[in-house]
Order: structure tokens, then C-alpha cells, then sequence
């Protein structure tokens, strides 16, 4: 389950980094759906409109300094 996604995330961590620092993203195949500032809002609006587990939510980490 939510294999795609999981694969998508990984293989465009990098670009996620340096596009989306400490944002929540919501993928849905090998798309981003949704940037959020936190988990609750990521959840909370994506479950209006899609089913739970169809979805995945990532926390980008900002870079270290």
C-alpha cells in the first residue's frame, strides 16, 4: 500500500528539501496534493476530499546548519 508514493518521496527528497523546509506534503500517486504547515492541516483538509489511506503525508526537515 501507498507504494508509489513512498517511492516518489524518496527518489525527489532532495528537490522536496530545497522546495518545501519544514512543510507537510501530501502525495497521492507521484503527486504532491497538498503543502501544508502542519500535520493537522495536512490531514484534516486532505481526508475531506480523498479516503484515508490513499494518501501520504511527509514532514520535510528543514537543512541543518
Amino acid at each position: 500500500m501507498l507504494e508509489k508514493e513512498v517511492d516518489y518521496y524518496h527518489r525527489n527528497w532532495l528537490k522536496f528539501r530545497k522546495l518545501y523546509p519544514d512543510k507537510y506534503l501530501v502525495f497521492i500517486g507521484k503527486k504532491v496534493i497538498g503543502v501544508y504547515d502542519s500535520h493537522v492541516d495536512a490531514y484534516n483538509t486532505t481526508v475531506q476530499d480523498n479516503e484515508i489511506g490513499t494518501f501520504l503525508i511527509r514532514h520535510i526537515l528543514p537543512r541543518s546548519t
